[in-house]
């Protein structure tokens, strides 16, 4: 048991642990040291409580091999790397720990690293605040990572980590990006106040995120690109400039039963190649359009309820193809639906109702298919179609 020391300006670590030890740290000063603070691997077994680790050139704390052990209320900063890294088969509990300005990022875990990361605040840090690369499998719950420089979290490689009941805020770059085929459970967290993207599902990265509340983010809330097939479901999306849901190139995600609200440009569009299933959300109170599917976009949007956008409450355009049906377009500042372009698609047993413009218009060289349709209390009429366009409407 070691108590009340001071480790300083030494040119090895400040405390290593190997084989099978066993020790308790308690209310320890570890500074300027020219590796890392503490380091434990083998298969040791480590208690932290009250330590400071700061000035390292180094790591704060670097746990490895098979070592576990429990780190509580602990303080790590201004290292030159990571805070804290965790790789290997390392198994700790890190538990109301902070770690701040750090040259590196806040926390890493790679190889095939687990445990259990609760309440810590992970802040002020120059990469990214809580990074996993490789078969990572812990949990992350109740955790504040705040204000660092690049992502607030960053997950790759096959990594199948939770995140739940944690607050991400403030990063410099997306709050969270999900990368190859990262697939993570994400649930009931705070993403806001982000530089870019709130959340970034890209490559072929899946993922089911749940009950989180995503807002304020510079660029979309949300972001899905690539070959990516993550699953958002009862989430509160609002409140971006740089618009809601954003699906791009050929990601085939589902969106369903999440309120997406007082966004930017669109609460939700889909571009390039994306493909999504969009159904039982509630979409409202845009500055812009409700729904834009253009490029070559496609997919399905079913049972949908969209009002008061400040234009079309669906825009659909370029050569796009969707299918949407039984929906519910209300109160839109221009039409309700949109088809221009050479887009296609067929729209059926939908309410479009309270435009303020023709409820429904048709131009450019669009093709679509209307089938049974409620259209009511156009503005300037139910059904307009331009000179050049085509279809079938019945």
């Amino acid at each position: 048991e070691y108590k009340r020391n001071i480790i300083t300006d030494t040119r090895g670590c400040g405390v290593l642990l190997r084989e099978k030890t066993q020790a308790r740290f308690e209310n320890n000063r570890v500074s300027g040291l020219h590796v890392n603070g503490f380091q434990a691997g083998d298969d040791s077994d480590a208690f932290l409580l009250r330590n400071r680790t700061e000035g390292c050139e180094g790591s704060g704390i670097v746990i490895y091999d098979r070592a576990t052990g429990s780190f509580f209320s602990n303080e790590i900063e201004r290292t030159k790397l990571a805070g804290v890294g965790i790789r290997d088969n390392a198994e700790p509990i890190f538990n109301c720990n902070t770690i701040k300005n750090c040259s590196g990022s806040g926390l890493v875990l790679t190889g095939e690293a687990r445990g259990v990361y609760s309440g810590n605040i992970i802040s002020n840090n120059v990469c990214t605040g809580i990074g996993l690369t490789g078969d990572v499998h812990a949990l992350f719950d109740g955790n504040t990572v705040s204000h660092n420089a690049a992502y607030g979290v960053w997950l790759q490689d096959r990594v199948r980590s939770t995140f739940q009941d944690n607050v991400i805020e403030g990063s410099g770059m997306s709050g969270m990006s999900v990368n190859q085929d990262a697939d993570p459970v994400v649930h009931r967290n705070t993403i806001r106040d982000g530089q870019s993207h709130g959340i970034l599902v890209h490559g072929a990265a899946k993922g089911l995120f749940t009950n989180n509340n995503i807002s304020s983010n510079k660029s979309s809330n949300v972001l899905l690109t690539g070959t990516s097939s993550g699953t958002f479901e009862r989430n509160t999306v609002w409140g971006s400039p740089g618009g809601g849901v954003l699906i791009r190139e050929k990601s085939t995600c589902s969106i369903v039963a999440n309120t997406i609200e007082r966004n930017a440009r669109a609460n939700l569009a889909v571009l390039d190649e994306g493909s999504p299933l969009v159904l039982r959300n509630v979409i409202q109170d845009g500055d812009g359009r409700g729904i834009v599917v253009t490029g070559n976009g496609a997919g399905e949007f079913t049972e949908n309820y969209l009002s008061s956008h400040a234009l079309a409450g669906v825009y659909v355009g370029g050569d796009s193809a969707p299918w949407m049906y039984y929906n519910v377009i209300a109160s839109s500042g221009a039409s309700g639906l949109v088809v221009e372009d050479a887009a296609k698609g067929k729209f059926s047993h939908n309410s479009i109702c309270g435009s303020s413009c023709a409820a429904v218009a048709l131009q450019g060289t669009s093709q679509p298919e209307l089938h049974n349709n409620t259209v009511l209390h156009g503005g300037r009429g139910g059904i307009w179609i331009g000179e050049r366009a085509g279809g079938v409407v019945k």
